[in-house]
């Protein structure tokens, strides 16, 4: 029962550890905006080409990509089914990628703005990829549609430099001073980064659980006492 009971204690404090340190893992790692929904948009999919847009992304430091989210433009009632992405270093590239795929899309709850579009923001999984700290590029091309129709990505004008494959350069396209970039979000986690507050106080739990395992463990039992025929008293020894 006691070796049990230190079992559990070992159990539960590891999963303070394990918790603490998972619960900083999905973080927004860039931000180039919320759908706007207004503004314009850029086609990546459908249409009868193949069409393919791109824009930065900065890390401040080594992390682990794991998903994207990016806002959609489609005809009313259409949803996006995959997308085929892909990351770079090479400014306006739309291939030789450092990691790309086709992507199976998370539909996110649509609208339709003033001029009748259906928008949302989707998502997609990347699987996680390491990244170390720099300036890299997203690409988002060949995506597709209910009815195979046309795709677009949603103009955002957040700091990202963007280009399409057909336009190039999209800064100043709709209107002067503006990046032409879409809204989007990389998600993942900085390589050894800080615990948010409440992991730290998962992390000190399962400190805490370790310690008294371990003082528990040099305790010497106490002596059995003898309680019925044939019942030996045994001598005092380490757990």
């Amino acid at each position: 029962m006691i070796r049990f009971l230190k079992l559990s204690v070992g159990a539960l404090a590891a999963a303070g550890l394990l918790a603490g340190a998972s619960s900083a893992a999905a973080a927004v790692l860039y931000d180039n905006g919320p759908l706007n929904g207004s503004v314009g948009s850029f086609t990546m999919g459908g249409s009868g080409g193949s069409y393919a847009v791109s824009d930065s992304f900065a890390l401040n430091a080594a992390s682990t990509i794991t998903g994207v989210n990016f806002g959609a433009w489609t005809f009313p009632g259409d949803m996006v089914s995959t997308v085929d992405w892909g990351i770079t270093t090479t400014p306006g590239s739309f291939s030789g990628f450092i990691y790309g795929g086709t992507a199976a899309v998370v539909n996110g709850l649509s609208s339709l703005n003033s001029p009748g579009w259906s928008i949302a923001t989707d998502s997609f999984s990347t699987g996680p990829l390491s990244l170390g700290a720099g300036v890299y590029y997203l690409v988002l091309q060949n995506a597709v549609a209910t009815n195979n129709d046309a795709v677009y990505w949603d103009e955002s004008d957040g700091l990202s430099s963007a280009a399409q494959n057909i336009i190039g350069d999209l800064a100043d396209f709709n209107r002067p001073n503006t990046t032409g970039s879409e809204s989007f979000q990389i998600i993942g986690s900085t390589v050894g980064g800080v615990p948010e507050p409440a992991s730290w106080a998962l992390m000190l739990i399962g400190v805490a659980g370790l310690g008294g395992a371990l003082r528990a463990a040099r305790k010497p039992r106490s002596a059995t006492p003898s309680s019925g025929p044939g019942r030996k008293v045994s001598r005092p020894h380490p757990a």
